[in-house]
This record gives C-alpha cells, structure tokens and sequence, in this order.
C-alpha cells in the first residue's frame, strides 16, 4: 500500500474541517490550522520519557534511571571513567571528590582530594585511577585498592583531558598555558607541545601513533605525534572544540561550540561604568566530522546549545550530552540526528559508553548519576505542546493526529492567559480518535495539548504530527491613518503601485511641484511619483484576522453633506486622485475597509476613517503691473501686485527681455498671504522698448504670470 504524505494527509483533514465548521455563527469562514510535525516544532514543547527524532516523531525513550545524586556542596559531575571489572568512577566539583559506583549500583567515595574540582579520570591497563584537577593542575594517581598518590604536577591551572597511549604512557591536556604533557608510568613527565592556545580540552590517542587535541581559544584541532610536531587539523568557526571521537571508520568527530557574551563589557574603571544595554548569550554548537582523507564536513549544529560530552556507541551513532535542559541526541553517520532523553537533573556534563551498550550520564546543576540501558524502554511518556494563540477568542474544532493507531491519547485546555494558569479550564477527556475529535474545551484566545504515549504488548508507539482547528471570531478591520500628499512630497522609496493608472506625459503648464503642501509625513511614505495634477490618498490598514481587505474611496467638499464614491473594491494602499477635475475649495477624504473577501455578506465587518482636511487649489494667482514714475537718478519703479483668491503665495520671479528669472521679496520682506506688493527697481537699462516678465506661484504650485511692456526713451508702457 502507498504511504500517504503529511501534507496530503493533512490536506484532506483541512477539507473536512471547513466543511464541518464553516456554520458557526458570530465568526469568520476561513478556519485556522495550528499544526505541529517538525522536529522544530515539537523541540518547542516539552517531553517526559520520550525521543524526538530529526524527522518529528515522537517514541517512547530508553529506559534511563538514576544511580547516584551528590549532596552538599558537590553540584557537578565532571568525569567518569570505567574499569575493567565495570566499577565507575565519577569526579565531581566543587568539592573535589571521587566516587564509585559498581556494577550492582552501590556507590562510595572512593577518593576525596584537596582539590576542587576532579576534571578528568583516566584507568590504565592495571585499573589504577589518575584524576586531573584543578585549579592547582595535579594529577592523582589512586590505585584499585586505594592507595593514592601524587602523581604529577603540570605547573598549569587545569588538567582537562587524560588519555592513555601506547606502553601505559599518560598524556595530559592543561588549561592556563595549552600545553600537552607526556608522563611516563614513573611519573616523570615533559611538556610534548607547547600549543599557542589558551586551554587543551580534550585529548584522543589513535592507535597509528598520535594525539588529536581540541582546544579553546581559535577552535582549532591539531594532530601531534609522539615527537611533539603538531599539525593544524582544522580551524573551526566556533571559539572551542570541547569534545572529540573516533569512530571505528577512522572518521574523527569535533564536537565544537561557542558561548559569546554581548555586548562585550566596557574597559572602564567601576565607577565610570554605565548602564548598557542587557547582555546577551550568543550559544551555538557543531559537530564535525574528518575522514581519514582528511576531508571536513558539518553534520550536525544546534542552537542556543552547548555539547559538553560526546561518545560512540556499538553502532558509530554519537551520543551527545547538552546543557539545554539536560537533552541528548543520537547522531547518525548521514547527518540525521534523534533527541534521545532529556535528564531532568540538568546539563550533562560528561558520557561513559560501556562495552555492553549500558550509557552512564553525569550531570551538572544537581549533580547525579543516570543509567541508560540499550533496547530497553520506559512504558509511558508524555509530551506538553507549546501554548498557541489564536490572536482573537476562537471556537475550537477538532485535534487529529498522524501516528500509530493505539496506544496514544491526546487531551487539551484553553484560556485566556499567555500562560497557563488557574483560570484555565481543566484538561479534556483524553481524545484517542487520530482521524478527529471535537474539542470539547470552552472558546478561547489559547489553547494547549498533551499527548500521552503508552507501550502495551511489545508495542512502541509513533506519534508524527499533531493539528488543531480553530475558526476565530471575526474582529472588523482597522484603518490607523490617512495622510494626503501633494506631487512633489514623494520620497525616493518604493511604495506600493497606485490603484489608478495616470499618463507619465500628465503635466499641467501652470503648475509645478507643491514641494511644501501642508500635509505632513506622519509614518506613511508617499508612492515615489506623484503627477502634476494629482494628491495621494495614503493609508494604514490591517486585519485582526489576517482577512483580505476591499477599500471604498469616497470624497465630499467641506460645506457638503454627502459623499461621493470614487472607487470600490480596491486592494492597494495608496489611490491617485486627480485634482484638476475639483472645483477650489476644501476637501475630505473618506477610506472604508471591509472584510468581505474572506467573509459572506451576513458576517462582514467593516471600518473607515476620514482624511484631515485638504485644499484643492487649480487657480493661479492675478498679476498686476504698472510702470512707477521715474526717479531723479534716471532709475525706473515697476510695481506688481500678485494676488490669490485661496491660498498664500510662495515665490516670485522676474526676467527682463526673456534674461534669466530673478528672485524677489515683497517690499515687507515676507511671503505670507495670499496677496502681496512687489517693487522692482531698474537702472542701467538701454535705451528702446523692453519687456518685463513676472510670475507668482502659490502654495500649490500654480503659476501666475503678468508682463509689461515699456521704453526708456519716454514712450508710454504696453500691457
């Protein structure tokens, strides 16, 4: 039989639902689908006893029980490592202690140093202990009966990393001055390579003869062979490479990350210190992979996540261990990843994989101990979804579910609250029909799942994908603003087309750009052409419901009573109005939002709002002129009175004999009416008949021009 897609079986779903829930009263037609099938998605909520995989399904996890809690001052479990007859040894911070555990699960401290904290345990061939610490950078040998010891001093802080190599030969990674030390079964030790980095974090020893050395600083991994010649393995973007592995391909895995603090704090002294802006964390982890050819490939990065262990299992799967509330991920070779468990105790910190498959997880926060037996799993688990909102009170459909049939039962709440509280309404009846069940819960702005996952007879249950329908009441549209622009207030941006085509060749030959009309940028943008002739109507509108809008442009004088429509049914959010065909005079516009794209006529709603007041000004201004008498200096008056019936004027200019336009003030020496006096004074004008050009414009951009014709040599002036 053909498998059905996630998305074709969803599909059908959604059909039967708008069928279903089309006729509920008081709300709009198109019904929502809140849908949950990704591993995102599902990484969002929270999960009790349950594995995630890379393709969003979830399934019951391994069986993972707790050995062994620190108390006191102890809160982390650094290291482990494991003897030959099963014992584990576990070092922990911040008290320095080392403790084992036995195969039957008894534990004791088996060590309790001076130091701080135990950062790494190594065994050798004949399961004798050797601890690293800090911060005074010993390392402890403690033998299978106890005796204990101080092996050797590396003169550094840290002692990070301990691997044995070939003939019982110690090699130790250190933090402070990145050096790696080569210590002999006597203890006596030398400094293999001085690194340029600042702290060794994790040592490998590969059977052909070398080290693999991750370290912290540039994120770089070097391979050292046993002479001490260090070779730059690889440079990671990430500040860090705390975790290395090996699997039975010879391929080497870098597990590497980074933990950025911004903005970086200030170089001040204290007291000259201010508040800045918060600080935030930057975290990001990668795993990558080196064949043996030595070629790098990324498989795997996390988000908001630190790696701080990592093995290889029995089947070359990494098995990853994160700060981010304690979750593990198994990786597959082909880059595919599964979230195993989470361990609620708090981030894990160190992995011991045994022969047998058994997993034993160290953790931080409240340091413990966990076990995790291969091939065997819990019998229930349950997974809390997110919170989703609906943006508006809604009426709940149905939930339906791709998974196994049996074994999984869904139940849900809602309210009105972002988070959940008592004034919820109490879970639903578990709802096990996968193809649909009605939502019981009241209507609601949020509502919240769970799922419960039960094994019964060998039985282990999938569960894929999770969808809600809703149908949210329907809420009417908004209008914030409507500005008006003028041609010549268009910015060089671009805005949404106009709802009305104009001819590029529109022009006027008595107008020119109102570059300073009174309207006002009041967060809208006009389009990037306004015509000559033209205003822009511009407006902000939107839905609560995400619902189509149809707008209805209406226009009235101010002394008018009644609208007139100019356009319905328009969907942009800027029109074109052609103020040439209007009579002088002020103006409104009206702009009227509806709904009803989304919604049958008995339930659409609509808004409107109306535009500030406008002036529509086509007329140019009157020019008079007139020849003044001539002064005693042989001079020449021209005296011009431009005036304009609606709206102040803005500049003026003349020419002399079709020259270059000159500018002029009134004689009071501001422009700030609609009428104005300007005198023109001539001098060195030649002798003959000569024509004198004035033009006045307006606030609006409409020009007005007057001229006068006149001689020097005493003949009267021609208009």
């Amino acid at each position: 039989m053909k498998k059905t897609s996630k998305r074709q079986w969803r599909i059908g779903i959604i059909v039967g639902m708008l069928i279903c829930l089309g006729a509920s009263p008081a709300i709009c037609t198109r019904t929502e689908i809140w849908t949950i099938g990704t591993f995102e998605d599902f990484h969002g909520g929270e999960a009790e006893a349950l594995s995630l995989s890379r393709a969003g399904e979830l399934t019951l996890s391994p069986q993972i029980d707790e050995l062994f809690k620190l108390s006191g001052n102890d809160l982390l479990v650094w290291s482990m490592a494991a003897d030959s007859k099963g014992n584990i040894y576990v070092g922990t911070g911040d008290q320095g202690r080392i403790f084992k555990i036995t195969p039957q699960g008894e534990s004791s401290v088996f060590f309790d140093s001076p130091e701080i904290s135990i950062l790494s345990l190594v065994v050798d061939s004949a399961d004798s202990l050797y601890a690293g610490t800090a911060p005074d950078g010993l390392i402890y040998k403690i033998t299978a009966e106890g005796g204990q010891t101080t092996f050797f001093m590396t003169e550094d802080h840290y002692v990070w990393s301990l691997v044995f190599g070939a003939n019982d030969i110690l090699y130790a990674g250190t933090g402070g001055t990145g050096k790696i030390y080569r210590i002999l079964p006597d203890g006596a030790g030398t400094v293999l390579y001085d690194s340029p980095q600042t702290h060794v974090m994790s040592l490998l020893y590969d059977p052909q003869g070398w080290l693999y050395a991750g370290t912290e600083g540039r994120g770089i991994t070097y391979k050292v062979d046993l002479d001490g010649k260090a070779f730059a393995l690889y440079q990671a973007k990430e500040e860090e490479i705390h975790a290395l592995a090996l699997d039975s391909q010879g391929n080497l895995y870098l597990a590497a990350l980074s933990n950025k603090i911004y903005p970086q704090p200030p170089v001040a002294a204290p007291e000259e210190q201010q508040a800045g802006p918060k600080e935030k964390s930057l975290k990001v982890s990668a795993i990558y992979r080196i064949t043996p050819q030595g070629v790098v490939t990324k498989i795997l990065e996390l988000s908001d996540t630190l790696i701080y262990a990592m093995v290889v299992d029995q089947q070359d799967h990494l098995i990853l261990g994160t700060d981010r509330q304690g979750k593990m991920y198994r990786v597959f070779p082909d880059g595919e990843f599964q979230q195993v468990v989470e361990v609620k105790t708090g981030k894990v910190l160190s992995l011991s994989q045994q022969p047998d498959g058994t997993l034993y997880i160290g953790t931080g926060d409240a340091g413990s101990i966990h076990r995790l037996l291969p091939e065997t799993f819990v019998k229930q688990g349950q997974y809390l979804s997110v919170v989703h909102d609906a943006a508006t009170t809604a009426t709940w459909g149905k939930i339906f579910w791709r998974g196994t049939t049996r074994n999984i039962a869904l139940y849900t709440r809602t309210g009105n609250t972002a988070t959940p509280d008592d004034t919820w309404s109490s879970w639903s009846p578990a709802l096990q029909n996968k193809e649909g069940e009605v939502i019981p819960n009241p209507p609601a702005r949020f509502i919240q799942w769970k799922a419960a996952l039960q094994r019964q007879e060998g039985d282990n249950p999938v569960l894929e994908e999770v969808s809600v329908a809703y149908l949210p009441y329907n809420l009417a549209p908004e209008i914030k603003d409507v500005v008006i622009y003028y041609a010549g207030q268009q910015e060089q941006d671009e805005q949404g087309e106009s709802t009305r085509r104009v001819p590029t060749s529109a022009s006027s030959s008595n107008r020119t750009p109102a570059a300073d009309a009174p309207a006002k940028n009041n967060g809208l943008n006009p389009p990037k052409f306004i015509p000559p002739g033209y205003v822009a109507l511009v407006w902000e509108a939107a839905d609560p419901n995400k619902d189509g809008l149809f707008y209805t442009i209406a226009l009235r004088g101010a002394e008018d009573a009644v609208w007139k429509v100019l356009e319905e049914e328009v969907t942009s959010l800027v029109y074109l109005l052609d103020i040439t065909t209007l009579a002088d005079g002020e103006y409104y516009a009206r702009i009227a939002a509806s709904d009803h794209p989304d919604n049958p006529p008995d339930r659409v709603l609509t808004a409107e709002k109306t535009s500030k007041r406008f002036t529509v000004d086509n007329t140019a201004p009157q020019v008079s002129i007139a020849l003044g008498q001539k002064q005693e200096n042989e001079q020449l008056q021209v005296i011009v009175i431009a005036q304009d019936e609606l709206s102040r004027l803005k500049n003026a200019q003349y020419a002399i004999d079709a020259g270059d336009w000159i500018s002029i003030f009134p004689d009071d020496q501001v422009t700030d009416f609609r009428e104005e006096k300007y005198t023109i004074t001539l001098s060195e004008i030649d002798p003959g008949s000569h024509i004198l050009t004035f033009k006045a414009i307006d606030q609006f951009g409409n020009i007005g021009v007057g001229k006068i014709q006149f001689s020097t040599d005493g003949a009267p002036p021609q208009p």
